[in-house]
């Protein structure tokens, strides 16, 4: 009878042995698990993303670099190691746009945001019409690392220097997945397409961001483009 609780945790353990891992996480998950989804890391696909097919990688030379000076690598790849970096596609077509990039820290020289808070982050231009009239898909670095879409609408104002920092508007998500912090050296994608008044955003493949854009966002017309604040990355672009 002495030997009955050894007994009895071998034969317990045995049980847990012949369990699926799905069984056995499930065996131990709380009941009411209040944390949000969490996005398991990813390894890079294979091109700029799984939806959809095909986008084409842009050529620099095929870009308007309206801000910064970045430096080019080889096989044509953007190096950016400033506080700012904005360009836009020469052509029409940006309701589907996807980043490729490696963050590689903070860039030599930080400047903060016109509001004052010291943003770093990198992402994708949607529509964007001029510098006062375009749609974000940003993944920030800090000061809270996630994605967050965003968009500026000043309809009588048209560049940067005539709106600043009026005209934002956070577009709040209808289904939204927490994506892991960026590591340095790490490469990834960031995917953003606009179907119907919808708006979607994958992160190395994993859809984990879903929302409503709002009528006057979704009255812009313009290219894709990229966008980045304080960081040091390469940088490709994919558009159709």
């Amino acid at each position: 009878m002495k030997r009955m609780p050894g007994m009895l945790a071998w034969g317990l353990c045995a049980a847990a042995l012949l369990l699926t891992p799905k069984e056995a996480w499930a065996m131990g998950k709380p009941k009411h698990d209040p944390s949000p989804p969490r996005a398991a890391p990813s390894a890079l696909p294979s091109g700029p993303g799984p939806e959809p097919g095909p986008l084409s990688r842009v050529s620099p030379t095929s870009m308007n670099i309206t801000e910064g000076k970045p430096g080019l690598g080889p096989g044509d790849v953007l190096h950016v190691n400033e506080p700012r970096l904005r360009a836009v596609v020469l052509g029409p077509h940006g309701s589907d746009v996807a980043l490729r990039f490696t963050w590689l820290g903070d860039s030599s020289v930080t400047t903060p945001l016109a509001s004052g808070e010291m943003r770093k982050q990198l992402g994708i231009k949607l529509r964007a019409l001029d510098g006062c009239n375009v749609i974000y898909a940003m993944w920030r670095i800090a000061p809270r690392p996630g994605i967050v879409v965003n968009y500026k609408r000043n309809p009588t104002l048209h560049t940067s220097g005539e709106c600043g920092n009026q005209g934002y508007s956070v577009v709040a998500p209808q289904q939204q997945i927490v994506v892991p912090a960026l590591r340095a050296g790490v490469p990834h994608t960031l995917h953003a397409r606009i179907e119907g008044t919808q708006l979607k955003v994958w992160a190395d493949g994993a859809l984990v961001w879903t929302g409503v854009l709002p009528t006057d966002a979704l009255t812009l017309l313009g290219p894709g483009g990229l966008r980045t604040d304080n960081v040091r990355a390469t940088l490709e672009l994919f558009t159709h």
